[in-house]
């Protein structure tokens, strides 16, 4: 087979291709272990509201993080009936102190879905 500059550029864009899909994917496993967890695993959504409630004083310090661009949520939508806390943050870079901030805190128990939009 004759080598030439497409071959080069067409296997060195699958290779860097195939390498970021394997460290998306490695860091969502090692960071989302809770959207792992089975539907029949979930609270009702009811108690994750519950605690949501509760823990006010806990969301209020991880939407502080970033104001305006943190939400804090039940997510309810892929199992019926039961929920998890979705996180949605701005800058990777925020990921760390949010984790902290929810590890820390009462509702550390919750399923939770970290997602960096």
């Amino acid at each position: 087979m004759k080598v030439t500059k497409k071959t080069i550029v067409a296997t060195a864009s699958i290779t860097i291709i195939a390498g970021v899909c394997a460290y998306a994917v490695i860091g969502y496993l090692v960071t989302n272990p809770f959207d792992r967890v089975n539907c029949k695993d979930w609270p009702t959504r009811e108690t994750v509201d519950s605690a949501l409630r509760r823990n006010k004083a806990t969301v209020e310090a991880l939407e502080h993080v970033s104001p305006g661009l943190v939400t804090v949520y039940t997510d309810a939508d892929r199992c019926p009936g039961k929920g998890r806390i979705n996180v949605i943050y701005d800058s990777e870079s925020h990921r760390g102190r949010l984790q902290d901030i929810y590890n820390a805190s009462q509702l550390r128990d919750i399923p939770v879905r970290f997602m960096n939009m």
